[in-house]
């Protein structure tokens, strides 16, 4: 997993500057099967936030995690995660961008960035997604333009 330093500083620093002090370290851990080809960026850093952005090889729903850098193992606990999201839903994409709001100006932080498989990408180009409720349950059904199954689970209300 990537371990990155960021510090976020407000007082009397131009943005250039700002952004030279934020230094990134790759050595970014994937999800079998995915490759980082670019990033991990920062962009669009500001006093109190910064976009991550990074690409993969596959298309994938990608997320940071982010703390402080107050010297606690980053892998001791589960940390917040921030998806890529359009609208809040999570995108599934190449290129994954998340914005990181309310930090701390002045604080160091550590972040690791994340791309994992998405097991079913529907697009509304090359598939159809029909659901259908009868007797408490629901029944999902994905098809691909030739009309072959790609996807079918049936959920209960109960």
């Amino acid at each position: 997993m990537r371990n990155t330093n960021i510090i976020m500083t407000k007082h009397f620093i131009h943005p250039a500057t700002l952004f030279m002090t934020l230094m990134l370290f790759p050595t970014l851990g994937w999800a079998e099967g995915i490759k980082l080809l670019h990033g991990s960026y920062l962009d669009m850093v500001q006093e109190d936030n910064a976009t991550i952005v990074w690409v993969a090889d596959k298309p994938s729903v990608g997320w940071v995690e982010v703390v402080p850098d107050d010297g606690t193992d980053f892998y001791s606990v589960a940390r917040p995660k921030f998806h890529d999201t359009n609208i809040g839903i999570k995108r599934t994409s190449l290129i994954h961008s998340v914005k990181l709001t309310n930090l701390k100006p002045g604080t160091r932080y550590r972040y690791r960035v994340y791309a994992q498989d998405y097991p079913i990408l529907v697009n509304s180009n090359n598939s159809s997604v029909t659901a259908q409720t009868g007797n408490g349950q629901l029944d999902v059904k994905v098809l691909d333009l030739n009309g072959k199954t790609t996807f079918h689970k049936t959920y209960s209300a109960r």
